[in-house]
Order: structure tokens, then C-alpha cells, then sequence
């Protein structure tokens, strides 16, 4: 990495990426560095599992550490729309803290853990606050957060940020921040329209320059890295064909979403009643008891999560091997967030959609939009086969 920039990245950064096989960067960083390191504002999208997250804390975090003087209050604010994202950025910042011998701090502020806690990081002058959006409003109406001394602001999985359940907490967040700072946006899907939403919230000054935009969107990861397979189920016999693609599987790590999120206990239970030990992740979870059950998921001792697209979004873990649509949106970005969370890293993973007639024919739509090939399957004997059976609901 040091060849692509110029020496300009914190050497030890890059030592210890290598201690964790990353010695090349991907797509995405070799664009977004670069930009970030002249100081520039920048949204971003790319696909999930290419390297988002580097490409803002390796540019960011060198900067902090080329400081003379060391400041007294956070400069880099990054905000997340989960806690498990927040929480994954936060280990992702770690493994770089590392390398410095701890010569400057993280404090990571999420809802469901103690905001009591939260606050007594924040005395210990850390350079870098990570938080999801709320939790962080809530911080910085309490005074105990102050946002002056900010100097690059990073808006994780933007599109999330700007739904109904978190825009108002992210604009009072923004409002706050000083006019010349630094704004990072980045997700695996950003249209258009939040572009612009995202941009008029911003904290600007009139001769503010727009922020860069560079899309790399569709770089192959759910062309090259991700097979799809889709199986044809009535709705009332979806559940026993996800059984029976289960045990079809094997030992194979399995994360399953399903909708609405009232399902998601719903199905691990009827799971559980016929001895498959399905485990659930849902929104409503106590914040320790969602960590225990991703950090089971991540080591293999769960092997399927049942799972809504809210609490998955941005769930980093780079060997599952299969993704499981239970029901099919309309939305290709939740489509894309969904089949996104295998393939990742370099690896290869199978995205899978269990639907009726209606779905499949909007999956048709998607695999054309998005250029996929999706292979129709059968579940027989135990075992996956390939049918024809489906052909009558791809187009000719």
C-alpha cells in the first residue's frame, strides 16, 4: 500500500494490515485516499466487502498521528446506523490503534450499553468517537459530547442514515458541526436523491466546494463472488423448504433474513421445534446479548442467524456461505445489502432466494437490472439439484 501512496498513509498502519494478509488495496481505497488525504469531502459508494471502511480510518487516523501536538477533543466523529456496525468500525480502528502503541484513544457511543460509561470515555479525550446517530444526539444535547474541535465527520451506510428512523438525529448531529469540516459518506447503495438529501444537510459555508462523488458500484463482487440460486415455494411451505435447504447444506454457515422483523423470532422457534438451532437476531435485543450472539455467529458456534435487514446492516463476518431471502422486496438496494453480507474479502459465498411465483418474477427484474445469472434450484432427496422446473418464470 505504501507504493500506491506515496508513503503518505502512517507506516505502522500498513505493518499491521499485513500482519492480517492485507498488503494491496482494493478498488475503492485507491480512489477515496488519495482525496481523503488532500483533505476533501467524499461520497462514495461501493459494493459490501470491498474495503469501505479502511478507505476512510487508514487516511483519517494517518493524519491524526502526523498531528504535532496532540489535541485535547475528538476530531474524527463516525457515524453508524447499527450498533453492530459501530462496533465492527470500533475493532477496525483497534487493529490500527494497535500499531501505535495506543497513542491515541477510541470511545464508541451506542444505544443499549451505559450511557453513564459512555460519558467517562468521553473525559479521556479520545481522538476518535464512533456512535450510532441517536445515541450520539443524545450525547451532544447532554454537553458531553462536543463537537468544536471535529475536524472529519464520517456517515456510514448514508442511506440508512436518512430514513425516517434516524434522519432527524443525524441532521441535529450535522447542524452542530463546524462549517469547514471534512464529510465522509459512504454505502453499498447511494442514489441519487439521498446524494442531494445528504448534501443539503450538511454544515456549509457558501464558497463550501461540493463533495466528490465516485461510484463503484457494480465492480463484479455480486457477479463474481456471489452465486445465486432461487427456489420455487408456495408461501405457506416456505418454512419446510428452508428446513430442507438446512439440512441440505450441511455444516455450512447460513445467515437467513426474513420480514417483517416480527418474523425473526418467529422462525427461529419454529426452527427450533424441529431440532435446527436457529438462533435470532432482532432490533429489539439487549445490546450484550446481540453482541454474544454475533460473536457466536462470527466463531461457528451458531451456524444459521435468523435476521430483518435493519439489525444485519452492516454485519461483517467473512465466511458465510450462504445468504437466505425468505421474502423478496421490490427494492434492489435491500437485494444488494442482503446478498452482500457473503462474498466478502475476497470469498466466495451463494445468495439464495426461497420464493413463490410472484417473487421470482421479480427476481427476474433484478437479475436483469443488476446482470446476474440466477440459477434455479431443487431441493430432492436430501440434496440440491439443478431443475428445470423454473424455466417457465425466466424469460426467454
Amino acid at each position: 500500500m505504501t507504493d500506491f501512496f506515496n508513503g503518505q498513509l502512517y507506516p505502522p498502519f500498513l505493518e499491521a494490515l499485513n500482519t492480517y494478509g492485507i498488503t494491496q488495496p482494493t478498488p475503492v481505497q485507491k480512489q477515496v485516499i488519495p482525496l481523503v488525504l488532500e483533505g476533501k469531502s467524499v461520497f462514495f459508494e461501493s459494493e459490501t466487502g470491498t474495503g469501505k471502511t479502511f478507505a476512510f480510518l487508514l487516511p483519517l487516523l494517518s493524519q491524526v498521528m502526523t498531528e504535532a501536538q496532540q489535541s485535547t477533543a475528538p476530531r474524527i466523529l463516525i457515524i453508524s446506523p447499527t450498533v453492530e456496525l459501530a462496533s465492527q468500525i470500533k475493532d477496525a480502528a483497534l487493529q490500527l490503534q494497535g500499531a501505535t502503541q495506543g497513542l491515541f484513544k477510541v470511545q464508541l457511543c451506542i444505544g443499549g450499553s451505559s450511557i453513564k460509561r459512555q460519558i467517562d470515555g468521553l473525559k479521556e479525550k479520545p481522538a476518535v468517537v464512533i456512535g450510532t446517530a441517536v445515541r450520539i444526539a443524545d450525547l451532544v444535547s447532554l454537553k458531553k459530547l462536543k463537537l468544536q474541535g471535529i475536524r472529519a465527520v464520517v456517515i456510514d451506510e448514508a442511506d440508512r442514515l436518512l430514513t425516517r428512523e434516524s434522519k432527524e438525529s443525524l441532521q441535529h448531529i450535522l447542524q452542530m458541526l463546524p462549517t469547514d469540516i471534512q464529510v465522509l459518506a459512504c454505502s453499498a447503495t447511494f442514489n441519487g436523491k439521498n446524494t442531494d438529501l445528504l448534501t443539503g444537510m450538511l454544515p456549509r459555508s457558501p464558497d463550501s466546494p461540493a463533495p466528490a462523488f465516485i461510484s463503484l458500484a457494480h465492480t463484479g463482487v455480486l457477479q463474481g463472488s456471489i452465486e445465486h440460486w432461487a427456489f420455487l415455494s408456495e408461501r405457506r411451505s416456505k418454512m419446510d423448504a428452508l428446513r430442507a435447504f438446512i439440512h441440505a447444506a450441511g455444516d455450512a454457515k447460513i445467515l437467513v433474513f426474513t420480514a417483517p422483523a416480527q418474523e425473526v423470532e418467529t422462525l427461529s422457534q419454529k426452527l427450533q421445534y424441529k431440532k435446527i438451532d436457529a438462533v435470532p437476531l432482532y432490533g429489539k435485543m439487549d445490546g450484550a446479548a446481540r453482541k454474544q450472539v454475533i460473536a457466536r455467529f462470527r466463531s461457528g458456534k451458531i451456524k444459521i442467524l435468523i435476521t430483518s435487514d435493519l439489525s444485519a446492516r452492516g454485519l461483517d463476518i467473512t465466511d458465510i456461505d450462504y445468504v437466505v431471502q425468505m421474502q423478496l422486496s421490490q427494492d434492489t438496494d435491500v437485494f444488494i445489502h442482503r446478498a452482500g453480507r457473503t462474498g466478502r474479502a475476497g470469498k466466495k459465498g451463494v445468495n439464495v432466494v426461497i420464493g413463490d411465483e410472484y417473487e421470482l418474477r421479480i427476481l427476474q427484474g433484478i437479475e436483469k437490472k443488476l446482470k446476474l445469472t440466477v440459477y434455479p434450484k431443487l431441493l430432492h432427496n436430501g440434496k440440491i439439484e439443478n431443475p428445470s422446473i423454473m424455466e417457465e418464470y425466466r424469460e426467454e
